[in-house]
Protein backbone atom coordinates (compact mmCIF):
# COMPACT_ATOMS: atom_id res chain seq x y z
CA UNK A 1 0.00 0.00 0.00
CA UNK A 2 1.36 3.53 -0.82
CA UNK A 3 0.17 6.64 -0.17
CA UNK A 4 0.62 10.30 -2.10
CA UNK A 5 1.87 13.45 -0.24
CA UNK A 6 2.26 16.74 -1.64
CA UNK A 7 5.56 18.29 -0.74
CA UNK A 8 8.43 21.07 -1.60
CA UNK A 9 11.12 19.47 -3.62
CA UNK A 10 13.49 21.78 -5.46
CA UNK A 11 11.22 24.76 -4.87
CA UNK A 12 8.72 22.98 -6.81
CA UNK A 13 5.34 22.12 -5.01
CA UNK A 14 5.71 17.97 -6.30
CA UNK A 15 3.94 14.68 -4.87
CA UNK A 16 5.52 11.85 -3.62
CA UNK A 17 4.88 8.66 -2.89
CA UNK A 18 5.82 6.78 0.27
CA UNK A 19 4.96 3.24 0.70
CA UNK A 20 4.47 0.38 2.95
CA UNK A 21 7.54 -1.24 4.63
CA UNK A 22 10.05 1.47 3.39
CA UNK A 23 12.32 2.98 5.52
CA UNK A 24 11.98 6.83 6.21
CA UNK A 25 14.60 9.53 7.35
CA UNK A 26 12.39 12.93 9.06
CA UNK A 27 14.65 15.88 8.82
CA UNK A 28 14.40 18.91 10.92
CA UNK A 29 17.25 20.27 9.78
CA UNK A 30 16.31 23.51 7.44
CA UNK A 31 19.02 22.29 4.33
CA UNK A 32 16.43 19.31 4.17
CA UNK A 33 13.23 21.46 3.13
CA UNK A 34 13.45 21.10 0.14
CA UNK A 35 15.28 18.16 -0.48
CA UNK A 36 12.01 15.96 0.21
CA UNK A 37 11.39 12.46 -1.57
CA UNK A 38 10.13 9.21 -0.43
CA UNK A 39 12.97 8.43 1.38
CA UNK A 40 13.25 11.65 3.52
CA UNK A 41 10.91 14.64 4.73
CA UNK A 42 11.39 17.25 6.44
CA UNK A 43 9.53 18.70 9.26
CA UNK A 44 9.39 22.03 10.86
CA UNK A 45 8.93 20.58 14.61
CA UNK A 46 12.92 20.97 15.64
CA UNK A 47 12.85 19.30 18.76
CA UNK A 48 10.74 16.26 17.81
CA UNK A 49 14.04 14.24 18.40
CA UNK A 50 13.36 15.12 22.24
CA UNK A 51 9.68 13.58 22.68
CA UNK A 52 9.89 10.42 20.41
CA UNK A 53 11.76 7.21 20.78
CA UNK A 54 12.54 4.22 19.16
CA UNK A 55 9.01 1.79 19.28
CA UNK A 56 7.21 4.69 19.28
CA UNK A 57 4.80 5.94 16.46
CA UNK A 58 5.10 9.64 15.05
CA UNK A 59 1.75 10.28 12.67
CA UNK A 60 1.94 12.36 9.90
CA UNK A 61 -0.62 14.28 7.30
CA UNK A 62 -2.90 14.18 9.80
CA UNK A 63 -2.34 10.70 11.06
CA UNK A 64 -2.19 9.43 7.35
CA UNK A 65 0.91 7.80 7.71
CA UNK A 66 2.29 6.08 10.73
CA UNK A 67 6.15 5.83 11.31
CA UNK A 68 7.74 3.64 13.97
CA UNK A 69 10.73 4.86 15.22
CA UNK A 70 13.75 2.87 14.76
CA UNK A 71 16.98 5.52 15.57
CA UNK A 72 17.31 8.64 16.55
CA UNK A 73 20.56 10.82 15.66
CA UNK A 74 20.67 13.98 13.92
CA UNK A 75 17.47 12.85 12.07
CA UNK A 76 14.94 10.29 12.60
CA UNK A 77 14.96 6.93 11.13
CA UNK A 78 11.32 5.21 10.96
CA UNK A 79 9.83 2.78 9.29
CA UNK A 80 7.08 3.57 7.63
CA UNK A 81 3.94 1.33 9.31
CA UNK A 82 1.07 2.06 7.89
CA UNK A 83 -0.35 4.63 5.13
Amino acid sequence: MSVSLLAVVQGVTAEIEIKTGEELTIQTDDKYKEAVDEHNIWVDYKTIGNVVSPGKRIYIDDGLISVVVKEIGEFISGLVFSV
